[in-house]
């Protein structure tokens, strides 16, 4: 097994939340740039095709990058196979979503769609090819060379996409940016790597990687069906310009949340999977890692929605105004599925991943009808079902945690109760203060600001008595921080 590094994990988390702010920065960027000059409709046509193939890059990677990750040793013969694997299912992959570009235009009575999902169909190509690069990257701990990889690939898609804006080719700005970032990260993960896949070798056998990986397809699927459903119901009941709407609302939540999921679970995997013959320090690990991200993030998410109806105005122009809403109720949803990031590492560092695919079968499927209920109330009631959806899916699945061993359940959703409950507080009483005056914005920042605080301070540091989780927060923040991008130490 390879040795940890000293300093490694505060280093890796370093590296990796450096990187993630910079995406972030990038992204939000993009959104206030490119909403500037382009209209909700074209958001809604490339969301309308987004909403629908996307399942196929889920099945693209038929949950391998994960295996190469959580596998603490894994031979070249296998690595090299699982690329090979990877790329033939993204090149197949490709091929019917190509075929699939003709049906789902009928199904929207929209043609333009057909030309869309066909550029669209070469990002599954790409992301097969380099998805074992990127895993191998990652399960040798060079969450530099990654952070690198995804910053570069997001600052080219955004140049590219605000070129064709700016030319006035409407959606094909969008189309551009999902492409060069896929081409270009790929290319990026291959280089950094510094290895090429040998023959495809028969003989070796990764059957466990296989089954493993297979579990976390379950998951991943039934994830990504919750998660777009209500896109699909949106523009196939509502339209393009709601959907437009929808998915400014829904982006600017999934932003930050989905450019930290996936980097910080392959940052604490490895850890915890190191530790799984040691419980004491396994439990400290889950918990301190819980901790690091639920507060910042929960802070981030109620300050985000308490304030929406003076930000988004100014952060995306006066055409969106209908955006505050969705996104203040998105946030709540936001909140719980923070909160629940730590039972999914739980249950995939111990490989139990089983009782989560039914689970999620069952709740996410009543997800999905609560978004077909609720678009007849628009935009507002499908980001309803959500935020409900979420909260009942962070809740069972920490609950149920309590079947696996190593997983301090009940100290998990209490440490991730309190924070929830307090900032959805204080949203609410931001919203409620901004809603009740009539002031210039600078006074309402100002008391609006107080007014969080206050609330948060009584509620959450008062009655919740969240301190000590805060305290370990802060000083996690502040040794990734100090940590930041120094070179590791030499030595074997």
């Amino acid at each position: 097994m390879r040795p940890e590094p000293p300093g490694g994990a505060a280093r890796g988390a370093a590296q990796t939340l450096f990187g993630v702010a910079a995406k972030i920065t990038i992204q939000i960027a993009s959104l206030v740039v490119l909403a500037r000059l382009l209209q909700a409709s074209d958001y809604g046509l490339v969301a309308m095709v987004t909403a629908v193939i996307g399942v196929a890059d889920v099945l693209r990677d038929f949950g391998l990058s994960l295996v190469a990750v959580q596998r603490s040793e894994l031979s070249d013969a296998a690595r090299d196979k699982l690329f090979w694997i990877n790329s033939c299912i993204g090149l197949v992959v490709a091929v019917v979503v190509c075929c699939s570009a003709w049906p789902l235009a009928e199904l929207y009575g929209e043609p333009r769609l057909t030309s869309i999902t066909l550029v669209l169909s070469l990002t599954f190509l790409f992301n097969g090819m380099g998805a074992q690069h990127r895993a191998d990257l990652n399960r040798r701990l060079q969450f530099g060379k990654l952070a690198l990889g995804d910053v570069v690939g997001y600052a080219c898609g955004f140049g590219v996409a605000l070129v064709l804006a700016l030319l006035g080719y409407g959606y094909w700005a969008i189309v551009g940016q999902y492409v060069t970032f896929s081409s270009v990260a790929s290319c990026y993960y291959l280089i950094a790597a510094g290895w090429l896949p040998h023959r495809y070798q028969r003989a070796t056998d990764i059957r466990g990687e296989l089954v493993f990986g297979a579990g976390v397809l379950g998951v991943q699927l039934s994830n990504y069906v919750a998660k777009n459903a209500d896109s699909v119901i949106i523009g196939a009941r509502l339209g393009d310009i709601p959907l437009g709407l929808y998915s400014r609302a829904y982006q600017l939540l999934d932003a930050p949340m989905t450019q930290l999921q996936a980097p910080v679970t392959k940052v604490v995997l490895p850890y915890l999977s190191k530790a799984l013959d040691d419980p004491e320090r396994y439990r400290s690990l889950i918990l301190r890692a819980q901790a690091a991200l639920l507060h910042p993030m929960m802070l981030m998410f109620g300050v985000a929605a308490g304030f929406s109806p003076i930000a988004i105005p100014v952060m995306l122009g006066d055409g969106w105004l209908g955006v505050e809403r969705p996104f203040q109720v998105l946030c709540v949803g936001g909140m719980a599925t923070i909160a629940g990031y730590a039972s999914y590492w739980a249950y995939l560092s111990t490989a139990t991943l089983g009782s989560v695919v039914r689970r999620a079968i069952l709740i996410q499927g009543l997800m999905v009808v609560g978004f077909f209920f609720g678009s007849n109330l628009g935009v507002e009631g499908v980001a309803g079902s959500f935020g409900v959806g979420a909260v009942v899916w962070w809740l069972s699945n920490t609950y149920l945690l309590k079947a696996v061993p190593l997983a301090p359940w009940r100290e998990l959703l209490l440490q991730g109760a309190a924070p929830f409950v307090t900032n959805v507080a204080c949203a609410l009483g931001v919203l409620c203060f901004l809603g009740s005056s009539d002031l210039g914005v600078p006074t309402s920042i100002a008391l609006g600001s107080l007014t969080y605080c206050a609330i948060y301070v009584v509620l959450g540091l008062g009655a919740f008595r969240m301190g000590g989780s805060l305290r370990t927060s802060l000083s996690i923040v502040s040794k990734v921080a100090m940590v930041g991008f120094q070179p590791a130490p030499s030595g074997r």
